[in-house]
């Protein structure tokens, strides 16, 4: 690996600015790919709030640009494309994933996938027409999001007076696990990791290929009771009895889905509603000063949640090609399209 990567981030929302920032803080060369009309936004350096450790954040070691042909892509090696599932599945992200296959047709650069999905990974390769061995699943590891789209509450020991002067604010968990990435190509994941870890306040997980899988699969049965029961805390809504047990069913239905292997036989087993409660629990106290509940309520109830919907589908799809009934994932979605009907009806 060079000693001065460079990388393109596709996309500059809460995804691309807190991991372009840990990038070139690891020593990279950050360029944003970006819609022209951003181009002004990104001008001047992006200011970037973490509840961490209460301070503001400078991003300014970067190049903002509006076609990947403005790049040498023989120079690249990482692109990683932020946009959530459904995006990169539409008219005008397949559209943009071909330009930048063709760009980086014949050269040696990696292409991360920031979006979950099943079957987005083939979705990348087909459209991009890039070799598997260069197409590598990933996530965003931390809480984060945009100050003017989402009005999230946030607890003490929160500074509002200085989140104020920022565009973006974000959480690490105890963990400091900024970043995620599966390790289906283990040296080409390592080398990342390795990068990322170079940034000194963040690490890049690698993790095993089938519990990727599960991980970017099995939460979105409780977004979907979450939002059917009006977002209440964890404790609260393991209270609704019917709602909590559907979820544990659902989300047993997408562990035990084949591709997810005997990993996923044996956290159905062990992940009880008991365990999953606890879990929760725990997720709400790490993410703090943030509301746990209410970033989910923006995220999944709403930003991305076509991609939420478009993926408990494809497991559906999946569970019945495999002869499963998915009768609970079925009932979820199906109590879930009754629920949004009501409320546009309201």
């Amino acid at each position: 690996m060079l000693t001065k990567p460079s990388i393109v981030v596709v996309g500059a929302g809460a995804m691309g600015l807190v991991t372009g920032y840990h990038l070139s803080l690891a020593g990279a060369e950050v360029t944003f790919l970006v819609r022209p009309a951003r181009l002004a936004q990104l001008a001047s350096p992006q200011i970037l709030y973490c509840h961490n450790d209460r301070a503001l954040k400078t991003l300014s070691a970067y190049r903002a640009i509006s076609s990947i042909g403005e790049i040498d892509a023989h120079s690249l090696d990482y692109v990683l494309v932020t946009l959530d599932g459904a995006t990169s599945r539409n008219a005008e992200g397949s559209a943009l994933l071909r330009s930048i296959g063709i760009a980086l047709a014949g050269t040696s650069t990696h292409l991360l996938i920031g979006g979950v999905g099943v079957g987005l990974r083939e979705h990348y390769l087909k459209t991009t027409g890039l070799p598997p061995e260069r197409v590598l699943n990933s996530f965003l590891g931390l809480l984060s999001y945009q100050l003017d789209k989402a009005d999230i509450p946030v607890n003490p020991p929160a500074r509002p007076e200085i989140i104020s002067r920022a565009s973006m604010a974000y959480v690490q968990f105890p963990s400091k696990a900024g970043f995620v990435i599966d390790s289906t190509y283990p040296r080409a994941a390592k080398d990342f990791a390795a990068l990322y870890k170079r940034c000194g306040v963040s690490r890049c997980v690698v993790m095993n290929p089938a519990l990727f899988k599960i991980v970017s699969n099995m939460p979105f049965p409780l977004f979907a009771i979450s939002e059917i029961a009006g977002w209440p805390k964890s404790e609260d809504l393991a209270r609704n009895k019917e709602l909590w047990r559907l979820n544990r069913l659902a989300q047993g239905e997408i562990m035990g889905l084949k591709q997810q292997g005997w990993i996923g036989k044996l956290m159905r087993l062990v992940m009880t509603e008991k365990m999953h409660l606890k879990l929760l629990q725990k997720l709400e106290k790490d993410s703090l000063p943030i509301d746990f509940v209410a970033f989910n309520r923006f995220h999944h109830g709403g930003k991305v949640q076509a991609q939420d919907i478009e993926i408990m589908q494809n497991c559906v799809a999946a569970g019945i090609s495999q002869g499963f009934s998915m009768s609970a994932l079925k009932e979820v979605l199906a109590r879930l399209d009754a629920h949004k009907r009501a409320q546009a009806i309201i």
